[in-house]
């Protein structure tokens, strides 16, 4: 395990050892919470009882919380260690290590910016699933045949750039290198942070990118899945002035959705109803933890003034509108997808593709072209051979009016 899996690896072992002592505390609250109102009923005779029963459970809690910090602790000693004594290759760098990166960077990426250690804190270009350096002999060593055309895939929610891959199938960006000619980036980002925060790192990522690249980029696609295409439609917003935005022709996106994600929506309200009852509160609580990036899916904001100032947990919307600023140069493709495989059913309606309704998908309130799929969750998209077809005809004709 190199130094940088081992940090990686130990991160995650210290932030699922926080998010254990935290549970622990949130399961303490509760019990305390009924058996106050156990003990209260009983009246003044039960105070000594209840003295005993919180002594006793306050140790056991206490002991618990201990015994997770310090396993934590020492799986994080071992893991640094291990840094030092064994090859490249190992546990993090393995799909269910770099997926288990993914789903925790998802679910509490905020917290992972600020202990530091949990990679990536920053968005990071990946080549076989390794971060490679945006400098120009780093670039030119990875892309010996460097097209001038690239195309930028963006993943989506406790993904990382191996939910492109599947072993059955080439994915889509080695295929439009064959067929256009074209030269794969796939970016890693850590999806718990805000969508406009990530919408930021992706300008100066294709900044560095478009300095570094080994031969002068003459166009640029953004292929973005679920929150992917929200941080790159943001990107593009933020983007004005920038030398690189006038040579992005095409924003794809993939099952985004663009006027929020009801299952958001759902939690919200769950942890709201939560609250309101002493001995459900802290389930609330702990359903509130979730992470900037899954809340701003709750309307689809891509911007920070959505955000800033506002209370993350309201059950009412209360942001201000924000006009999203594509330039007319760039055109937008939506590809929506559903269960079903009649397009207007209400099972397509009421399910969509399992995670985004195929009106949010289609958002018939900005200028693009759009595709329905039928037969496909959400997922699906990002491999699936229907899908390619549809970028590859999309793709094909770059000068197309």
């Amino acid at each position: 395990m190199s130094g940088t899996a081992a940090d990686e690896f130990g991160g995650a072992a210290r932030l699922l050892s926080d998010t254990a002592g935290g549970i622990t505390g949130t399961v303490q609250r509760m019990h305390r919470a009924i058996a106050r109102r156990a003990f209260g009923s009983a009246g003044p005779a039960a105070l000594p009882a209840k003295a005993l029963h919180d002594s006793v459970s306050g140790l056991v809690y206490g002991s618990v919380r201990t015994g997770i910090a310090m396993g934590g602790a020492v799986v994080e000693a071992v893991s640094r260690v291990a840094g030092t004594l064994r090859p490249e290759g190992t546990l993090v760098e393995s799909p269910i290590g770099q997926a288990t990166t993914g789903v925790l960077n998802g679910a509490f990426g905020a917290r992972a910016e600020i202990r530091g250690d949990l990679l990536p804190s920053r968005m990071t270009l990946r080549a076989d699933h390794r971060r490679v350096p945006i400098e120009t002999a780093a670039l030119a060593e990875e892309y010996p045949n460097a097209s001038g055309k690239l195309v930028v895939f963006l993943h989506g929610l406790i993904e990382t750039e191996r939910w492109w891959f599947r072993a059955e199938r080439p994915d889509f960006g080695t295929r439009l290198a064959a067929d256009l000619g074209t030269s794969q980036v796939y970016l890693r980002y850590n999806t718990g942070k805000h969508i406009s925060e990530n919408g930021r790192e992706l300008t100066a990522v294709l900044t560095e990118l478009v300095g570094a690249w080994p031969v002068p980029v003459t166009d640029i696609v953004l292929i973005g899945h679920s929150m992917g295409g929200l941080v790159a439609r943001g990107a593009v917003h933020q983007a004005a002035g920038l030398p690189w935005l006038p040579l992005v022709t095409r924003l794809v996106c993939l099952g985004v959705p663009h006027t929020g994600a009801p299952l958001e929506r759902g939690a919200n309200l769950a942890a709201w109803a939560l609250r309101r009852f002493e001995e459900s509160a802290p389930l609330g609580d702990l359903l509130a933890l979730r992470s900037p990036g899954v809340k701003d899916l709750r309307y689809g904001f891509l911007h920070e003034e959505q955000w800033t100032g506002g209370d993350p947990d309201a059950v009412r919307r209360t942001d201000t509108p924000v006009d999203t600023f594509i330039p007319e140069g760039v055109r937008q493709y939506f590809l929506a997808a559903t269960l079903a495989r009649t397009e207007n059913s209400l099972l397509a309606r009421g399910l969509g593709d399992l995670l985004v309704m195929p009106k949010s998908a289609a958002d018939t309130a900005q200028v693009a072209e759009r595709r329905w799929v039928g037969g496909m969750n959400h997922f699906d998209l990002m491999h699936r051979d229907e899908v390619y077809q549809t970028l590859l005809e999309w793709l094909r004709d770059a000068d197309s009016p």
